[in-house]
């Protein structure tokens, strides 16, 4: 039973540190998306400082997101994966 929860933990881990790389990586993308949507949501016209402005708020922001997602993740996978190890060991 034990272990059954120990491999879930862990798959749930891996998945959460792939969403995190997925965020970090595509966070770029997403931000310029945001940034046209935001343009076409206002008529399609922006001042440039106000299209940058959203451009680089959401790429940090999908940035920091994806570094937490796959720094929890990460951790997980370790701590996971060590008491696992412990575990068959026993």
């Amino acid at each position: 039973m034990k272990n059954k929860f120990l491999i879930g933990s862990l798959k749930c881990m891996v998945i959460s540190f792939i969403i995190g790389m997925i965020l970090i990586f595509l966070s770029t993308s997403i931000g310029l998306k945001m940034g046209y949507d935001a343009i076409q949501a206002s008529g399609g016209g922006m001042e440039t400082s106000q299209y940058e402005m959203i451009v680089k708020s959401n790429i940090d922001n999908f940035r920091t997101g994806g570094f937490i997602f796959s720094f929890i993740g990460g951790l997980g996978i370790l701590m996971s994966g060590y008491t696992l190890y412990k575990n068959i060991e026993e």
